[in-house]
């Protein structure tokens, strides 16, 4: 399976939510965007990924297939 390669930007939204208090980590994005309960389209191709944290919340993960650029 294709690694996953982490923006600067979904790094600093990660730093984030766990500021707030959520245990995410890379793991559960992979686990998500690997096994989605629910895809989307969405914006220039990207795709959305969506999968329960808990009772009460969602993950959605915004990713591209096939890119290089880091």
């Amino acid at each position: 399976m294709t690694p996953l390669r982490f923006t600067k930007h979904a790094e600093e939204k990660l730093a984030l939510v766990q500021q707030l208090g959520f245990t995410i980590d890379t793991s559960i994005v992979q686990e998500i965007v690997r096994h989605p309960q629910k895809l989307e389209a969405g914006h220039t191709g990207r795709v959305i990924a969506q999968g329960l944290l808990d009772e009460t919340h969602v993950l959605r993960v915004v990713y591209e297939e096939g890119v290089t650029k880091l």
